[in-house]
């Protein structure tokens, strides 16, 4: 899913087909889904989605809602868990850390 890795910079290309893909698809459609969205103001929470620095290239084919915003910079995981109450996973292995 991820385009040709460019080996002068590191970086990976954009990959219009991503956003077809099913991965992407699937999480577009977890971010805008009410009930979650509902709960979540209830409650007073507001979310962040972050994709893997492998795929970032790829952030804008998502699509953010007023509780739940696409994090387009690089992440500090450490600090992320010190500061927030919850984190959602997809087997990642930032879990672990």
């Amino acid at each position: 899913m991820v385009g040709a890795l460019d080996l002068k910079t590191g970086e990976r290309e954009y990959n219009p087909e991503y956003k077809n893909s099913s991965f992407c698809q699937f999480y577009n459609r977890l971010l805008q889904d009410e009930r979650i969205i509902k709960a979540m103001k209830t409650n007073g929470y507001v979310g962040k989605f972050c994709l893997h620095t492998n795929n970032m290239q790829q952030i804008q084919d998502f699509t953010g809602n007023e509780v739940i915003l696409i994090n387009e910079e690089p992440l500090d995981y450490t600090k992320e868990f010190l500061e927030n109450a919850l984190m959602i996973t997809d087997y990642s292995s930032v879990a672990f850390d």
